[in-house]
């Protein structure tokens, strides 16, 4: 990430976008509103981003890293199964969006949402990828490859059917082992 500046650019900018979500949709939002809100220069931002879509895709890593975070410091180290860390995953990413509910709508209503989930999705997949790779054992990649797939495309339909409708579908009562089979 580099030298302090750098990082304290980046922390605004997430935190500026995430406030942005929560009023606007995504493709309201300009690259100058965002810099605006983030007390950046655009100059500044383009050192780093290509464009806002490059932008949301290094904003959705970065809301990755702080949930894996987050679980690790509740576990005291990661999760023994890859079952176990999808669970922690989706619960802590729900708990995310149950405070966040205009961000929610927001996406919802946005029209960039099938842009959005892919990206989510790609996310989510890459990160369950890095963690079955960090487990003990002998595993091929492809096998690995394919997991990560799976539990990533379980992961974003539960997330897709808690949005259509949120009180059918109680967080709380989802739990990931009791799917995998």
């Amino acid at each position: 990430m580099g030298d302090l500046r750098t990082k304290k650019t980046f922390a605004s900018l997430v935190q500026a976008f995430l406030h942005l979500l929560e009023k606007y949709r995504f493709e309201d939002i300009s690259v100058k509103q965002l810099c605006e809100s983030a007390n950046i220069r655009r100059a500044t931002f383009y050192t780093h981003f290509a464009d806002k879509y490059e932008f949301l895709s290094f904003f959705i890593q970065e809301m990755r890293k702080e949930l894996l975070n987050h679980i690790t410091s509740m576990n005291l180290g990661m999760p023994e199964t890859s079952e176990e860390y999808c669970d922690k995953l989706f619960h802590e990413m729900m708990k995310f969006f149950e405070a966040h509910p205009q961000l929610v709508r927001n996406l919802q209503d946005s029209q960039m949402m099938p842009v959005l989930m892919e990206i989510f999705a790609e996310t989510v997949q890459n990160g369950v990828y890095e963690y079955l790779c960090g487990l003990p054992g002998k595993q091929e990649d492809d096998v690995k490859q394919l997991k990560a797939c799976f539990y990533a495309g379980g992961i974003l339909r539960l997330v897709q059917l808690w949005m259509k409708d949120p009180e059918k579908f109680q967080v709380a009562e989802i739990s990931w082992l009791k799917f995998v089979v």
